[in-house]
């Protein structure tokens, strides 16, 4: 870090990344959570930060400032880039040539939380594949050390419904947890959800067991009655 930026007031990169908030970028974590987040960086101080899913990299740019201004900590991002058909794009690179600690992995967040250590970060944002995002819940877990902070964007969704499950898991589960996810003003997005989960001990997360056989109806049954299947069963 240079001197020029040693010399600037407590925080002040930290409100400047806060400020590039994309507005025009629907998908975005919306500008309070991006505060939120933030706030719990600054409070928690972990070590090993894990962020799922990069996108417009507003949050990663953000996080990034956060340790930097704890004096401590490393941020790993996992993103297969899809929307931009494997390939980094330019804000991504330009990232990290200006943050040469940031740990980015591009590859599929489940095949990364399935070879990842158990209880290998104290602090894990999940914002990226929504679709999956439920089903890989207990891999994420997992990886999470006891006294560990979990975000989760999106568990409002009418769309991702899987997804919005989480909330009520958590708590039948027993995870402290606060769901935010309330808007006052027409602009905001905070009402597409975040919840934050503390993680005390070693518990694990499981899925609900209704959803385990909708799963396996999902990704293992109903590939088998498909017409093409079915034909090549008989051949």
């Amino acid at each position: 870090m240079n001197s020029d930026n040693d010399k600037q007031p407590v925080g002040a990169r930290l409100t400047a990344a806060l400020a590039q908030f994309p507005s025009q970028n629907s998908q975005a974590l919306d500008y309070a959570h991006a505060h939120l987040i933030a706030g719990l960086v600054l409070a928690h101080k972990p070590l090993e930060v894990l962020e799922l899913g990069v996108g417009s990299a507003y949050l990663t740019s953000v996080v990034l400032e956060a340790l930097r201004e704890n004096g401590r900590g490393r941020l790993t991002s996992v993103d297969n880039f899809f929307d931009w058909n494997g390939k980094k794009p330019f804000h991504i690179t330009y990232l990290q040539e200006n943050n040469p600690d940031w740990n980015l992995i591009v590859e599929d967040e489940s095949i990364f939380l399935q070879r990842s250590p158990s209880e290998a970060f104290t602090f894990i944002i999940s914002d990226g594949d929504h679709t999956r995002g439920y089903q890989t819940a207990p891999d994420l877990f997992r990886t999470a050390a006891p006294g560990s902070v979990l975000v989760f964007h999106d568990t409002s969704s009418e769309i991702f419904r899987l997804l919005a499950r989480l909330p009520k898991r958590c708590r039948q589960l027993g995870f402290d947890n606060f769901h935010f996810n309330s808007k006052s003003k027409p602009e905001e997005n905070t009402d597409r959800g975040l919840l934050v989960v503390g993680k005390q001990d070693r518990r694990r997360f499981s899925l609900d067991p209704i959803v385990r056989l909708y799963l396996f109806w999902r990704d293992k049954l109903r590939p088998l009655l498909k017409p093409s299947n079915r034909l090549n069963c008989q051949n």
